[in-house]
């Protein structure tokens, strides 16, 4: 294939896959990789290799080779083989073998199931049938099969029978009329045993497999079966039905109990599907028995001591008299006699359930304390314990993107007890302007009460300067958390400059909301921070991520709670440095690279948001997220919290589109996801000495420890 070629169907795939998943997705991505390693440019086989393999490895976590011939699987057996030897699959490797060994001991079970040997074989006395189905695209269709599980639950109703299917993509007129046919015919069947039933009922009808699609009306034996076991249990009937061990059926039954015939292609696909898996049985329409039979034989050609039975029914009436397929067990009258009383007993539990809910309510009323926050990206709501809405404020939109990552929202709101009351707080700041009193307001940190009054706030207005500019006010703010001091309680938060540049760290009181001494500026937004003892020597550490406008780069700094006590400044170049100021005492402070593809783009700085800093204290590590093209391409660096030692890694879609641009001669390689990639960058990572900014290989090589 050429880079056309593979691109269309790249495209293609990127719109079609998440509508799928299970074993059509395993089907198409097989076809993808398996075209892909057939093109003889290795830059090619590097650049599209990475955009889908986290699904595909993942899809193949759950793959099952049942219901298929075994060739299907030794054939991707052998893929995956050849995919662990492609080097941008470096950090994939141990993964994929793990694989092949897990999907090869899966295919050693349906080996063994066969030679004959079912020893070891699941025994379901379940509803199953074999489910086939497809999937189309472009101009290529991919079919595939599997036994599915029915699972049937059956109430009374008030006004009108309903059948609800679960899934259920559109209305399918031939499955509910199958539904409707095969209830009335259970119906007829139990008048023996129970002369009147409820006028009207409710049935639910579970399919296991919830991407599936149904239609056709070959659910009609396990319907009726399933439809007659539960109607039994609904109505504590003096017979059981109980399904035999597996055994799966196909087709559909009249409103006279006779069985429908399937189509030869269909029945033939079914034989096989249900071959290959662990069933010992499978029901057919005694019309279908022709095709049916040939089938099975020409299977058993290939695997003669493969235990497998085919039984062909003509109504329900022989489905139901035959003993090796159903059993008619009699209850006892004291297990019926227990489940009506256990019938009572859960009227009973309902009214104490009722019972519960009411003073649940009334409690939930009650309690006017905060204690969660919840935002839908346009407004926040304050709640109490038990989710009940106290009170809510209108909030600055936040990208859509971004919602998902909860981290994001606590540099904007936080819920406190600032004077060790019991009665909660919220802090708020970053809000919009037309919930402001005045455009004064702009940037404050405001304190609320339970009831959402204001107790106190406070407004960033300090003025600085560089040599390249006059940075005046105003500031929006955020803050980082809360500190505790020689048992005051504090805020750290973070000030950045509305129009330009400037940022700085300062701390509130949490109680008066007064600003106490110190501040430490940088030239560049502070987006984010933790606090957390990293080096575990009681006293806490702030590290914070923010952009360098001198050096134009990404950087993460630590320094000590103490050092926000005196007004200091973080080290830049000479233009961009905050005036009369000294440079902070910093514990360690990285510069982290511009990647190639960012530069590419012409974007001056890579980007950083809130909630993508991380520490780890079981291996006492930091790990960073870096977008690299003002969305959600990314670079993540992982480090040691004395930046000794680094990690890198991309995700699928920095690596697919960096690659295109190497493949087209447009970036220069290595490709992306590579040692030697991940070097390159290392090796333009820069790290303070206290001086002046060193590259990271340097400063290993000193063996600094701070």
């Amino acid at each position: 294939m050429n880079f056309l070629e593979i691109e269309k169907l790249r495209f293609e795939l990127s719109s079609f896959l998440p509508q799928i998943n299970g074993i059509p997705k395993v089907l198409v991505l097989f076809s993808f990789y398996e075209k892909l390693l057939t093109a003889k440019d290795a830059n090619l086989i590097n650049a599209f290799s990475v955009e889908f393999i986290e699904e595909y490895l993942t899809e193949l976590d759950s793959y099952s080779p049942f219901y298929s011939e075994p060739k299907r699987t030794e054939e991707l057996l052998d893929q995956l083989a050849k995919l662990k030897l492609i080097p941008i699959f470096e950090n994939n490797r141990c993964r994929i073998e793990a694989l092949i060994i897990s999907v090869n001991d899966k295919l050693n079970n349906l080996l063994a199931v066969l030679e004959g040997n079912t020893g070891q074989t699941e025994k379901r006395k379940k509803l199953l049938f074999p489910l086939l189905g497809k999937v189309v695209i472009s101009s290529e269709k991919y079919t595939f099969a599997s036994i599915e599980l029915v699972t049937i639950k059956v109430t009374t109703a008030k006004h009108k029978d309903s059948f609800v299917f679960i899934p259920s993509y559109h209305k399918n007129e031939q499955l509910e009329e199958q539904a409707k046919i095969s209830f009335k015919l259970a119906l007829q069947y139990l008048k023996d045993y129970k002369h009147k039933f409820h006028h009207y009922h409710e049935v639910l009808i579970y399919f296991d497999n919830l991407s599936a699609d149904y239609e056709g009306y070959s659910l009609g034996i396990a319907l009726v079966v399933g439809f007659i076991e539960q109607l039994s249990v609904l109505y504590n009937l003096p017979y059981l039905m109980i399904v035999k061990n597996n055994i799966a059926s196909t087709g559909g039954l009249d409103q006279n109990g006779n069985v429908s015939a399937l189509s030869k292609e269909i029945i033939k696909q079914k034989v096989e599907a249900a071959f290959y898996s662990e069933l010992e049985t499978l029901i057919i329409p005694k019309a279908d028995e022709s095709a049916a039979k040939g089938k099975l034989d020409e299977l058993k050609e290939k695997y003669p001591g493969r235990k497998f039975n085919i039984i062909q029914v003509e109504s329900l009436t022989d489905i139901l008299n035959r003993r090796n397929l159903v059993d008619i067990k009699k209850q006892s009258p004291i297990v019926r006699t227990a489940k009506n009383i256990k019938k009572n007993w859960i009227a009973v539990s309902l009214s104490l359930i009722i019972l519960f809910i009411i003073g649940f309510i009334w409690i939930r009323d009650f309690d006017d304390n905060p204690a969660q926050l919840f935002n839908d990206g346009n407004k926040f709501f304050v709640k109490n314990k038990s989710g009940k809405i106290l009170w809510s404020k209108f909030r600055t939109s936040i990208p859509e993107w971004l919602l998902g990552n909860d981290n994001c929202f606590r540099t904007r709101e936080k819920i406190v007890d600032i004077n060790q009351d019991g009665s909660n707080e919220v802090i708020l700041c970053n809000e919009p302007m037309e919930t402001l009193n005045s455009p004064s307001e702009i940037g404050r940190i405001v304190c609320l009460n339970k009831e959402g009054r204001e107790i106190w706030k406070y407004i960033f207005s300090d003025t600085v300067s560089s040599e390249r500019e006059y940075l005046p006010p105003p500031y929006e703010i955020f803050f980082l958390d809360t500190i505790s001091i020689r048992g005051n309680k504090q805020l750290v938060a973070i000030a950045r400059n509305n129009i330009s540049f400037s940022s700085a760290l300062f701390r509130l009181d949490l109680k008066t909301g007064k600003r106490l001494d110190g501040t430490l500026w940088n030239s560049g937004h502070i987006v984010d921070g933790i606090i957390e003892d990293i080096d575990q020597d009681g006293s806490k550490e702030i590290i914070f991520v923010a952009w360098n406008n001198g050096f134009k780069k990404v950087s993460t700094t630590i320094i000590k709670q103490d050092e926000l006590s005196s007004k200091k400044v973080l080290p830049t170049t000479q233009e961009y440095i905050i005036k009369n100021f000294p440079i902070a005492e910093i514990k360690t402070m990285v510069l982290f690279p511009n990647s190639d593809y960012n530069k590419f783009l012409n974007l001056s700085n890579a980007a950083i948001h809130p909630g993508f800093i991380d520490f780890h204290p079981s291996d006492r590590t930091l790990s960073q997220r870096i977008f690299q093209n003002e969305g959600d391409a990314a670079v993540y660096f992982k480090f040691k919290i004395d930046f000794n030692e680094f990690d890198i890694w991309m995700d699928s879609k920095f690596c697919v589109l960096r690659d295109n641009l190497v493949a087209q001669g447009k970036l220069q390689p290595p490709y992306s996801d590579t040692k030697e990639y991940r070097e390159l960058l290392k090796s333009q990572i820069q790290v303070w000495d206290g001086e002046k900014f060193i590259s990271s290989n340097e400063w290993k090589k000193r063996g600094v420890s701070k």
